[in-house]
């Protein structure tokens, strides 16, 4: 295990008295780090509470301290997530008001607070103090886990924790802020997907019941819901006089059915004739055709299947300059793109399936442009993994599994931030371990769309090694999902022939030696023939062709 993954414990200035014995203290740096020693947990991406307590099981290995409690903030208070003591029922879901050292430390203002015997002043949190002193606590050490609440380590005894206890603690909490702050962003991901959700359900039901207006009112109601918007409007495109009409609308009362504009007429005029959107910040609440009274910020965006325009779309804000995401409703706004050109035509079954893809991308670009370095990843290496999946002999069937997991593999990512994924260096080995929960955090995002059910295992299973060192369940040989071996090598091939932020690109020649080398250890034999034969062919058609 890598030396930069080990606890750093240093002496903490005004605790030099309380010191002990070197061997104590070393005996908590050589210890794994949290992420290692809970690794498994990690990986399989699991809740707050469960992380909570296997971080207390994981400090009490060491500190045997009598109580120990992981406190994290719930809007203006304190509640107790998770607790080791003898008086744990009297500790369980106990919530304390957010003021004193305990916000102090949360704000960054302190690092800890370390207390050879309790002192009501030092903590000022008049109710915390009360509880501690109830449970016969006398020392009291309290560390901060970022923003997110704070490791509370309390003994009967006077004296209990030295600068050594402290700083190891410190370095802790740092990896379970860590751990926290991506089980929130997979919080964020799950509303993401949730959407996602809505949308393919709506476009389900239409393909069923043949009724695209209300698969249209669906969509444009996930897309005002995507952006905070407070109305919303689709104006469908009559193809004979290029005039505009309402096909869907959100936020708008019933005199909204009778909008039609013709082309050039206002803001939503404007746009159909120069198939360029628009934004309005001026409005002063007087609205405009299609985004409701009061509308102060206005964004008007065109509709485009091709070079066709099929339609615009109107959202309104009550807020002064309020800010749309342009590039997420450019993505969103594909799905309205074919519903409404299929209103003019028969719409077929490959048709539907065109527009269920379509869909399934529109939202994938939007959670890859978290990171300027993922943009159009999954669609090429979708593209990838299809053309070695026909090369490989798979069925329909199963390259539209490999297709859709393709897409989707990088879900989890997402629950990663700018700064963690953007970084100018390697990850080191905790970094890298928290990482490889990003499949584990995509099943569980995508877990509710019953139409995705058989490519979970694709994701779930795509860095799975062909000789079961990978991750997250370290299946091996063909114990791995067909389709995840074919993923892992599509998807390992874009990767390294792309750049990032601490690597440049490798070239196409040196990506297919390096999966070559790591046949029958990394990627089934099988496929990296099947690929290399592909790879070859491509170079030729590209010779013949030049």
């Amino acid at each position: 295990m890598g030396e930069e993954n080990r606890l750093t414990v240093a002496p903490v200035p005004g605790n030099g008295e309380r010191n002990v014995s070197s061997e104590r203290a070393m005996s908590f740096a050589a210890k794994p780090s949290l992420i290692e020693a809970i690794g498994p947990e990690v990986l399989h991406a699991s809740d707050s509470k469960t992380i909570a307590k296997s971080a207390l099981a994981y400090l009490n290995q060491y500190l045997k301290v009598e109580t120990s409690a992981v406190l994290l903030v719930r809007e203006d208070r304190l509640v107790v997530t998770a607790a080791l003591s003898p008086y744990v029922r009297r500790l369980a879901k106990s919530k304390f008001p957010l003021c004193g050292a305990p916000l102090a430390l949360i704000r960054g203002e302190q690092r800890s607070l370390n207390l050879p015997d309790i002192d009501e002043q030092a903590i000022a949190n008049e109710a915390l103090t009360s509880r501690l002193e109830i449970l016969e606590c006398r020392s009291v050490l309290m560390v901060a886990i970022g923003s997110h609440g704070l490791i509370i380590l309390a003994n009967p005894r006077s004296d209990s924790f030295n600068s050594f206890d402290e700083a190891g603690v410190v370095g802790v909490a740092a990896q379970l802020d860590f751990i926290l702050e991506r089980l929130e962003r997979e919080e964020e991901l799950q509303s993401t997907t949730g959407r996602l959700k809505k949308l393919l359900d709506s476009v389900s039901k239409a393909q069923a019941t043949g009724d695209l207006d209300q698969a249209m009112q669906e969509t444009l109601k996930a897309i005002v819901e995507r952006v905070g918007a407070d109305s919303g409007s689709f104006l469908l495109r009559d193809d004979q006089g290029g005039r505009l009409a309402l096909s869907a609308a959100v936020g708008l009362g019933p005199r909204a059915k009778s909008i039609v504009i013709s082309p050039g007429e206002g803001i939503a005029g404007w746009v159909a004739t120069h198939k360029r959107p628009l934004k309005v910040t001026d409005l002063n609440g007087a609205g405009a055709h299609g985004v409701g009274k009061r509308t102060i910020s206005a964004l008007s965006i065109p509709v485009i299947s091709g070079d066709d325009l099929v339609g615009v779309v109107n959202l309104g804000s009550k807020q002064r300059e309020y800010e749309f995401d342009l590039a997420d409703i450019e993505h969103l706004t594909g799905a309205l793109a074919r519903l409404g050109s299929g209103l003019a035509a028969e719409r077929r079954q490959d048709q539907w399936q065109g527009l269920y893809f379509d869909t399934i991308r529109a939202l994938t670009r939007v959670i890859e442009s978290r990171n300027p370095y993922s943009i159009g990843h999954s669609v090429a290496v979708a593209a990838r993994a299809c053309a070695l999946a026909k090369a490989s002999g798979l069925t329909a069937s199963q390259i539209e599994t490999i297709e859709l997991a393709a897409l989707l593999h990088d879900v989890g990512v997402a629950a990663f931030s700018h700064d963690f994924l953007g970084q100018e260096r390697p990850l080191n080995s905790a970094e890298r371990l928290i990482l490889r929960s990003h499949p584990s955090v995509a099943k569980n995002a995508l877990s509710g769309i019953e139409d995705l059910r058989a490519v979970l295992p694709v994701i779930l299973h795509h860095h799975e090694n062909y000789d079961g060192t990978g991750y997250v369940d370290g299946l091996k040989g063909e114990g791995i999902p067909l389709e995840a071996r074919i993923l892992a090598v599509a998807e390992a091939y874009e990767a390294i022939t792309s750049d990032r932020p601490h690597r440049s690109a490798m070239s196409a020649a040196h990506a297919v030696t390096e999966l070559k080398n790591c046949a029958g250890r990394q990627f089934d034999p099988k496929i990296i023939d099947t690929f290399v034969q592909m790879i070859g062919k491509e170079k030729k058609s590209v010779k013949a062709t030049s």
